[in-house]
C-alpha cells in the first residue's frame, strides 16, 4: 500500500468520524434526557417495596392456596426485589414513556432479566440464601431467570411506563418541597436500621439452625429477642444453598412443600411441567372445554338478567 492510499484511508476513517458524531450529536439534542431527583426515586423505592409486598403476598394466596408474609426486613412489610425493581425500571425508562409499547416490552424484558440474575446472585453469594429458583422452568438460566417471568418483566415495563409512573408522578407533584428533606431525614435512617436489624437476626438464625451455640452476650440477646419463630414469619420462602449453590433444603416455612401437597395452582403447574407432550394436549383441550363451559354459563346469566 503506497503512502497515497494510506491516506485515503485516513481520509475515510476521519469523515466516518465526523459523520457519526454529527448524529449522535444530533440525536442528543433532540432528545430531551429527563432528570430524575433523590427524593423521587426515595419515594419510588418505599412505593415500590410495599406495593411489591402485597402483590407477593396476593400471588402466594392464589398460587399456594395459603396465605403467607413476603418481606424483606422484619419489620414493616416491604420486599426490596420489587423496590429495586421499581426504581431501576423508573431509571432505565425515563426517556421513553412516549415510546411504542411493543419498544418499552422488549427493553424492559432485556434489562428486567439482568437485574433479576444479578439480583438473585447476589442474596445467594452474600446471604448463603435464594428466594426464588426457576430450575424447573423452560428456558432458565442457572434458575436464576427464565423465559415466563422475563415476560413478566417487559409486561411491567409497559404497565409503569405508560400507567403506574405517570400516575405516580401525578401525586408525587403534589407534594410541596418543604417536605421532602424531613421525610428522607427520618424514612432512611429507619430503613437502614430495620435491615442491619434483619440481617443480624437472620444471619445469627442461620446459625442456629446449624448448632452454633451464641459466643457472647451480644449473641444471646439476638436469640431472645429474634427468635426462630419471627424470622420464619418475615422470611418463609427463603432456600438455604451451599457454596456450590444446591438448595440444602425448604429451610424455613416448607412453603413449597406445603403448596405441593395440596390441589393448589402450584401442585398443578408442577405436574404440567413433567408432563408429555401427548399429555400436556389433553390437559389444555380438557381446560379449554372447562373455559367453554364457563364462558356460556355467564352468557346464560347474563342474558336471563337483560330478560329480567
Amino acid at each position: 500500500m503506497d503512502l497515497k492510499e494510506k491516506a485515503g484511508n485516513v481520509f475515510e476513517r476521519e469523515a466516518l468520524r465526523r459523520e457519526l458524531q454529527a448524529m449522535l450529536s444530533d440525536y442528543l439534542e433532540d432528545r430531551e434526557v429527563r432528570s430524575l431527583s433523590w427524593n423521587e426515586l426515595l419515594y419510588i423505592f418505599l412505593t415500590s417495596a410495599v406495593f411489591g409486598s402485597l402483590v407477593e403476598s396476593l400471588w402466594c394466596r392464589v398460587l399456594n392456596g395459603f396465605w403467607e408474609r413476603r418481606t424483606s426486613v422484619l419489620f414493616g412489610d416491604l420486599s426490596f426485589a420489587e423496590a429495586i425493581g421499581g426504581t431501576f425500571l423508573t431509571v432505565v425508562l425515563r426517556n421513553d414513556l412516549d415510546a411504542k409499547p411493543g419498544d418499552i416490552f422488549v427493553k424492559s424484558l432485556f434489562w428486567g432479566t439482568v437485574l433479576e440474575y444479578i439480583m438473585s446472585w447476589g442474596e445467594e453469594t452474600f446471604t448463603g440464601y435464594r428466594s426464588w429458583d426457576y430450575s424447573d422452568r423452560a428456558f432458565n438460566l442457572n434458575g436464576r431467570v427464565c423465559a415466563l417471568y422475563s415476560g413478566f418483566w417487559g409486561a411491567l415495563g409497559v404497565a409503569w411506563a405508560k400507567l403506574l409512573y405517570p400516575g405516580f408522578r401525578e401525586v408525587y407533584d403534589k407534594f410541596p418541597e418543604c417536605v421532602h428533606a424531613p421525610i428522607a431525614k427520618t424514612v432512611i435512617p429507619l430503613l437502614i436500621a430495620d435491615i442491619v436489624v434483619s440481617s443480624i437476626a437472620k444471619n445469627r438464625f442461620t446459625d442456629r439452625r446449624a448448632g452454633v451455640p451464641a459466643a457472647n452476650a451480644f449473641d444471646e440477646w439476638v436469640d431472645a429477642h429474634f427468635p426462630d419463630e419471627m424470622v420464619i414469619r418475615a422470611y418463609p420462602n427463603s432456600v438455604k444453598v451451599d457454596r456450590e449453590g444446591n438448595a440444602e433444603a425448604d429451610t424455613l416455612n416448607g412453603t413449597n412443600a406445603r403448596a405441593l401437597e395440596e390441589d393448589t395452582l402450584k401442585a398443578k403447574v408442577k405436574a404440567l411441567d413433567h408432563m408429555s407432550e401427548e399429555e400436556k394436549a389433553e390437559w389444555l383441550e380438557a381446560l379449554l372445554l372447562s373455559l367453554q363451559e364457563k364462558t356460556r354459563s355467564v352468557e346464560s346469566a347474563v342474558q336471563q338478567l337483560g330478560h329480567h
